[in-house]
């Protein structure tokens, strides 16, 4: 997104880091929630239909100094 947003999005082109085929912006299907994140933290077997409860997220937020957002990973 940064190098095609440099280049004021003529070019859309991508190496896709999960598998190294190439695509296009265009071309790639996000399922919302979706998000871009700096890095990311997975709860294995969170409970309450895959969701972590509001209180470990708030405590969580409250430990890291920044709002956490809940994105369903698709392997």
């Amino acid at each position: 997104m940064d190098r095609a947003r440099a280049h004021d999005f003529e070019d859309l082109a991508i190496n896709l880091p999960c598998c190294g085929t190439s695509s296009t912006l265009n071309d790639l299907v996000y399922h919302w929630p979706a998000g871009f994140a700096n890095f990311v933290l997975e709860a294995r077997n969170p409970g309450l239909g895959g969701v972590l409860a509001p209180e470990p997220l708030a405590r969580l937020q409250i430990e890291l100094g920044c709002e956490l957002k809940q994105i369903m990973a698709r392997y």
